[in-house]
């Protein structure tokens, strides 16, 4: 698999001239138009960071945590408002 972020970036003008390189050759097969319409869209596809999604799933994780403790939190509570609120009947 390989990630774009690991190689060099390239300087805007760079990017024109390789842009120009890529609008001749695709003069061969497309018309100029279509060639233009690719080209100024500038949008390309990058593979993600590993370790940004690794911070992300850990992040995830953590606020499930959190939330787990608030929910038994909660439950504690409730159950103790419940038994403070219960009577207790006298069984014959």
């Amino acid at each position: 698999m390989s990630h774009f972020y690991r190689l060099r970036s390239y300087t805007y003008n760079e990017t024109d001239e390789m842009m120009t390189e890529i609008k001749k050759e695709m003069s061969n097969f497309l018309t100029k138009e279509e060639a233009e319409i690719i080209l100024n869209r500038k949008s390309v596809i990058v593979d993600p960071n590993p370790a940004y999604l690794d911070n992300k799933l850990e992040n995830v994780y953590l606020e499930m945590q959190k939330m787990r403790e608030e929910i038994y939190n909660l439950r504690t509570a409730l159950y103790k408002l419940q038994r403070k609120f219960e009577v207790d009947e006298p069984t014959l």
